[in-house]
């Protein structure tokens, strides 16, 4: 494997191992050391993102608008209802892969971050890690169309 590709795997396994060190966002979040070395993987990531996979803005803003209106509505639903349409945004996402491999790396943490859902704070935990990629994607000149 070439060491160019190797590094990018580290990055990606790197967010999956931090996200995995908790069984909750929620708990993951309360952890300062863990926050402050989640958000430095996450700023590599989205350039990871920007840079070397060119993914595009408008690719990873289709996931997060549709997790916005989750959001929008979740003031109004159970931790269970929440649980379910956070779920629901796994098989889209496999969709888009199965469009447009390059997005895999996205697909693999974001896939890791949903299985941390448990409950309302986790999901709003999980919109503020999605938000942060979104804003270190295009902070390292992710591209629009």
């Amino acid at each position: 494997m070439n060491n160019k590709r190797q590094k990018n795997e580290e990055i990606v396994d790197e967010i999956k191992r931090l996200l995995s060190s908790e069984k909750t966002l929620s708990e993951l979040y309360k952890n300062p050391e863990n926050m402050e070395n989640l958000t430095d993987a996450l700023e590599k990531f989205g350039n990871f993102l920007a840079n070397r996979l060119k993914i595009k803005t408008t690719q990873i803003r289709k996931f997060y608008d549709a997790l916005k209106r989750i959001d929008l509505e979740s003031s109004r639903k159970s931790e269970d209802e929440i649980r379910i349409e956070v779920l629901k945004l796994k098989p889209i996402l496999a969709y888009a892969v199965g469009r447009q491999r390059n997005i895999r790396p996205f697909y693999e943490v974001i896939n890791e971050a949903i299985s941390r859902v448990k409950g309302k704070e986790d999901f709003k935990n999980f919109v503020e890690l999605v938000k942060a990629i979104v804003a270190y994607h295009k902070f390292h000149g992710g591209r629009e169309l």
